[in-house]
């Protein structure tokens, strides 16, 4: 990921027979007012204009300029969207876009180092890091629990694993 960018969040779905997609953020964004955005095609980066945004459930429904039927609107769905980082508003001490945290070195509170954070799952209770590593894949909670510092500035996150978060080994009986 380029970090003169951030994701803020991704296209879910289609909405209604006008071009409008569902757009849910990555936490952070209670309004919705930039008038273009950047979303990653097979193509390359694009920059769609937006024609309008709304509120919707958690999150908006956005109908941008030239995408005004469904058929035109779904090669976006499943898509993230983008910003560039200076249009970005800042957070609250302790909140982190999902962008800052991709690609960050993960290490326990022991120093064990565990791979890469690879993604983050929204579950609605809290977010969940992908880490990809010499364990292999494990998912850890984003709680005040498992989550000790983050150092963008060092690339660095420490954890806490919490009992069951390490992948078991394959055993033969």
């Amino acid at each position: 990921m380029n970090k003169e960018y951030t994701v803020i969040g991704s296209i879910t779905g289609l909405h209604g027979v006008r071009g409008e997609v569902k757009f849910i953020p990555y936490g952070g964004i209670d309004t919705f007012s930039w008038k273009a955005v950047f979303i990653e095609k097979k193509n390359g980066r694009t920059r769609i204009e937006i024609a309008s945004t709304r509120r919707h459930k958690n999150g908006f429904l956005i109908l941008f300029k030239g995408y005004s039927t469904i058929d035109s609107s779904r090669e976006l769905v499943g898509l993230e969207v983008m910003v560039s980082k200076t249009d970005v508003p800042d957070l609250p001490e302790g909140e982190y876009y999902h962008s800052d945290l991709l690609g960050l070195e993960v290490i326990t509170d022991e120093a064990k180092p565990l791979g890469k954070i690879t993604g983050i799952i929204s579950t609605g209770a809290n977010d969940v890091i992908t880490v990809e590593g010499p364990e292999g894949e494990i998912l850890i909670p984003i709680t005040d629990e498992s989550i000790k510092e983050v150092d963008l500035k060092g690339n660095r996150i420490t954890v806490h694993l919490l009992e069951g978060l390490l992948p078991e080994k394959n055993s033969f009986y």
